[in-house]
């Protein structure tokens, strides 16, 4: 089986205004096998963000390559990484970046709309996540209207909608309390089991980290099992 995602001496470094380079990524190798669950613990600054972004193609490595399926994803035109990161990649951040003058059910079905998939199908399609998330009733309400775990399932709802392979999803319950972050994580796990999709999440929390059956440490630039 082809992996799904994989790094190959990932590195990541940012410029000081020393000029001398602030290594954040000091070698990271990782793969993902379709379907596979992982998370990735680490304390505030271990470079976990900046491991998704790369793995989502959102920023590029100062060294190493990351493959999906198999191609390089850094040699692709820039038109082709877009297209990637539309139909192939979901993203599930700690803020949920909606945007505040639409409904949910817009924000949900905006993936569709950019990707083409046309605005009837991509309707159905958020109807049909939104539903699946607990907010038949909330479709026409706008982020004001929704609570802070609200807001986050309409996020999964629109980070699912292209059905992608790949979920990555940052801190998603850093901003909800305890009990609403249970009820997210069970959420992605039943959403998991119906749509198969890999998942890597990355976080500080301990607990929320124990709900996956693979899970990585990254200390000092370097992923640890």
């Amino acid at each position: 089986m082809s992996k799904l995602i994989q790094t190959q001496n990932l590195k990541k470094g940012f410029k000081r205004q020393s000029a001398q380079e602030l290594p954040i990524l000091a070698g990271v190798n990782f793969s993902l096998d379709p379907g596979e669950r992982v998370a990735i613990l680490g304390k505030s600054g271990a470079g976990k963000s900046t491991f998704l972004h790369l793995l989502g193609t959102l920023e590029e490595p100062s060294e190493g390559k990351v493959f999906y399926r198999g191609k390089d994803l850094f040699a692709l035109k820039e038109t082709d990484l877009a297209f990637f990161r539309n139909q192939k990649v979901g993203f599930v951040f700690q803020f949920h970046y909606l945007m505040l003058e639409f409904t949910a059910l817009e924000n949900a079905m905006m993936p569709g709309l950019i990707g083409g998939l046309g605005k009837k199908e991509s309707r159905l399609r958020a109807e049909e996540l939104l539903d699946e998330v607990g907010l038949r009733d909330r479709l026409d309400h706008k982020p004001g209207q929704l609570s802070g775990g609200e807001q986050q399932r309409v996020a999964i709802a629109r980070a699912l909608l292209m059905r992608p392979e790949l979920l990555l999803t940052d801190e998603m319950t850093g901003n909800l309390d305890a009990e609403t972050g249970q009820q997210v994580m069970e959420l992605i796990g039943r959403l998991h089991q119906k749509y198969h999709m890999g998942i890597v999440s990355v976080t500080h929390d301990e607990n929320l980290a124990n709900l996956y059956p693979t899970q990585y440490r990254l200390v000092q630039g370097r992923l640890l099992s």
